[in-house]
């Protein structure tokens, strides 16, 4: 239903290449035929970003001894890694990462939040005026919809203005098409409403994905892949709004729009009162606590790098526990004094340069949510009727089993899925360790001052 995909990526600053052609690259082409044969790419992908496949070790071994497939600066670099130490360096890294992802975000989404429903609540009562019949929430709400249905008719000038070369039908067209999205778009539900922002920027990040400039295409491997050897730990949030491949895009989309915000809105219902009293007892509530939280944006946002942050992180933890096994084999047979096997060689390289990337991890948290909070709500299976519709509960024990098994089955056989269900299985326990306890992060974020509290902890300030 929904995948993160593992994909072959562009490792820089390496002294081997990796995502190009063996026949392109002199210091690793051998005198065999078989090594001057391009790896296969990603039908799904663009050009250029290339996945390993398993290769036969017949004709290679017959030439190892004369041609190695690893140069004398490929072994120099893999025998410094054992030396380089880097394990408590890493540890302290992502444990910085995670102070951003659950204290600096939730606290900085939760000041936002406040002054985004003090924004609307403005706007409600300027519009539709304060002795409305509609609740506070119902007029916030309506309030959201006009600035929403504001902002696509700015998008729409400039459409227009672009569409005006166009002949008067093609004009016509392009009008009738953008009014329809933007009034299918403003009558959404809200919880759906609010994931809208993160499928026009997953798209946008799509679309780059698909230009055919080599810098471009560098710069995404860089950025927007989580690859097992590097060492950019920001990319476990960047990679989470990336996808190459067409399949893959549409079906996390599909998928998080599905979902959108209502589970998340629904375990907030759980928030105790007593604490709520304890903050205003310790005079530590924020201005503003009280109104609606009518767009769940933030909250999103809040989940959505948590989510990315322990999927993206046991993902990468996994994948280097596996290139550290392939590592050690390959320094045991140099330091036997015989050359490494080809296949030994070629894992090694297909290890250091794998990466993942893609929203599932983040989908699964919130089906998995959803499957706890709504058990009897029905998931959809995309191309089949709704008469196909599993109950959120049986639908999310039937996908993760099908991970468990895949891993399983990965680490008896050693081959790859090219499916990371690592970062799935991680994904769905953060929606379950959400509804336990992590959710009240995000609601004490919004219902504390973070002024107050700091000078609570820092200045030594008493309670009233």
């Amino acid at each position: 239903m929904v995948q993160r995909e593992c994909v072959r990526t562009l490792p820089p600053c390496r002294p081997f290449a990796f995502g190009v052609s063996l026949s392109q690259d002199r210091r690793f082409a051998t005198s065999t035929t078989l090594l001057a044969q391009p790896r296969n790419v990603d039908s799904h992908g663009p050009p250029g970003v290339a996945q390993t496949t398993e290769i036969p070790t017949g004709p290679a071994q017959s030439q190892e001894s004369q041609d190695p497939y690893f140069t004398a600066a490929d072994e120099a670099y893999v025998t410094s890694l054992h030396a380089q130490g880097k394990g408590r360096g890493n540890a302290f890294t992502l444990a910085g990462w995670g102070i951003f992802a659950f204290v600096a975000v939730p606290l900085a989404m939760g000041v936002y939040s406040r002054e985004r429903a003090k924004t609307l609540a403005g706007q409600s009562g300027g519009r539709f005026g304060w002795f409305s019949n509609l609740s506070p929430g119902q007029r916030m709400e309506d309030a959201w919809r006009q600035e929403l249905a504001d902002s696509f008719g700015r998008v729409y000038a400039g459409v227009m203005k672009v569409a005006c070369n166009l002949p008067t039908g093609g004009q016509e067209f392009v009008s009738r098409q953008w009014l329809d999205f933007a009034d299918w778009a403003v009558n959404l539900p809200t919880y759906q409403l609010t994931v809208l922002p993160f499928i026009a920027l997953n798209t946008a990040v799509f679309i780059i994905w698909w230009v055919p400039i080599p810098a471009v295409q560098v710069f995404m491997s860089r950025n927007f892949a989580t690859v097992t050897g590097h060492k950019r730990f920001f990319t476990l949030f960047t990679s989470a709004f990336s996808h190459r491949g067409p399949m893959h895009f549409i079906l996390n989309q599909v998928a998080l729009l599905s979902v959108g915000s209502v589970a998340l809105d629904s375990v907030s219902k759980l928030f105790p009162i007593e604490k709520v009293k304890e903050a205003k007892q310790g005079g530590l509530l924020a201005d503003g606590w009280k109104l609606p939280e009518v767009d769940s944006t933030a909250k999103l946002l809040t989940f959505f790098l948590g989510a990315a942050f322990v999927s993206g992180g046991c993902s990468w933890a996994w994948r280097r526990v596996r290139f550290a096994q392939v590592r050690t084999a390959y320094q045991q047979a140099v330091q036997a004094g015989a050359p490494a096997p080809y296949r030994l060689a070629s894992s090694f390289k297909g290890a250091e340069g794998s990466g993942s990337l893609g929203s599932s991890g983040v989908v699964y948290g919130l089906f998995t949510l959803t499957a706890i909070m709504h058990p009897d709500s029905k998931i959809g299976i995309i191309f089949l009727p709704q008469d196909y519709a599993l109950d959120a509960r049986t639908a999310m024990t039937g996908l993760l089993s099908v991970d468990l098994g895949m891993l399983l089955t990965s680490i008896i056989t050693g081959r790859s899925f090219f499916i990371d269900n690592v970062a799935h299985l991680a994904g769905a326990a953060f929606g379950v360790v959400w509804y336990h306890s992590a959710y009240l992060i995000w609601e004490y974020s919004r219902l504390v001052d973070p002024k107050k509290l700091a000078r609570r902890v820092f200045g030594g300030e008493q309670s009233s």
